[in-house]
């Protein structure tokens, strides 16, 4: 990151020039661009924040939004991660608890799942993992199975897995938690292991790129809008759970509010697909 920091600074690049502000106001001189009266436009995950920002700023030339996995700015991601993702695990403990199947085949799900935390957290597990560039050495330690579990149930459908993921690990089988790790850190520049350094990565740039914060911050305002949009969240996103944006969407005088059985990115959905197509058919 510091490299990357000092090359783009040595460049003349203001790193405080990029910002949900300015992404909303690219997406608006584009629309000028192409000489476009109306667009549909579609957000997911942290597009979402910059649409509602675009609503704001630019909405006049706005046919139909579609939120897809809803950040409002007034809410405070990272804050809200442990809850949200607690709220999604549980959710889906009870769908596998609800479904006869699920509940025959997997009776101890939910047990199993905090025995390995705790057993990993008493005593890490090495792990080899054999990769084409060569074996891979993996520590693995409830760290590392918290993720494990996070990415699995992150997109789409995949929270599904997690039942047959957990009692493969329950097993003593951990190949899917070292490989899931080597993936994840494959190619990023920083800790391979697990620690604090390697589970906050993503926030490694903030050490080193030293920006202004917007004056005022609209990207912590709530917006409100009568532009027609289709809101859709996931039962089950451990990211962006649906009581992030159920106050938010109160605000949008003409809505279309879906909860969906799923994680995040709803676009990867057949229930989502089919429910945006209809939607950009007759907003």
């Amino acid at each position: 990151w510091q490299r990357c920091y000092e090359r783009l600074i040595a460049e003349g690049h203001d790193l405080s020039a990029y910002d949900v502000a300015a992404a909303a106001a690219d997406v608006a001189d584009l629309q000028m661009a192409m000489g476009l009266d109306a667009i549909n436009v579609i957000g997911v995950s942290y597009g979402t924040p910059v649409l509602m920002e675009l609503l704001r700023e630019h909405g006049d030339g706005i046919r139909a939004v579609i939120l897809d996995s809803i950040n409002p700015p007034e809410v405070n991601y990272y804050g809200e991660q442990l809850k949200s993702f607690t709220t999604a695990l549980n959710a889906v403990f009870a769908a596998c608890a609800g479904d006869p199947a699920c509940a025959e085949t997997y009776p101890d799900f939910e047990a199993d799942l905090y025995a390995v935390a705790a057993k990993l957290r008493d005593e890490p597990v090495q792990v080899i993992v054999e990769q084409e560039s060569g074996s891979a050495d993996v520590t693995v330690d409830d760290l590392m199975f918290v993720n494990f579990v996070y990415d699995t149930i992150f997109v789409g459908g995949n929270y599904a897995g997690l039942p047959a993921a957990i009692d493969a690990v329950a097993d003593g089988d951990y190949t899917a938690v070292a490989q899931r790790w080597l993936n994840r850190v494959s190619g990023r520049h920083g800790p391979s292991g697990p620690g604090p350094g390697a589970w906050r990565w993503g926030l490694g740039v903030c050490d080193y790129w030293q920006v202004t914060p917007l004056e005022p911050n609209t990207a912590i305002t709530p917006v409100a809008s009568d532009v027609p949009t289709l809101m859709l969240t996931g039962t089950f996103d451990p990211a962006m759970q649906p009581y992030f944006s159920a106050e938010a969407a109160e605000r949008f005088t003409n809505r279309f509010y879906y909860e969906l059985p799923s994680g995040h990115a709803l676009e990867l959905t057949g229930c989502g697909v089919e429910l945006i197509a209809h939607f950009l058919a007759d907003p």
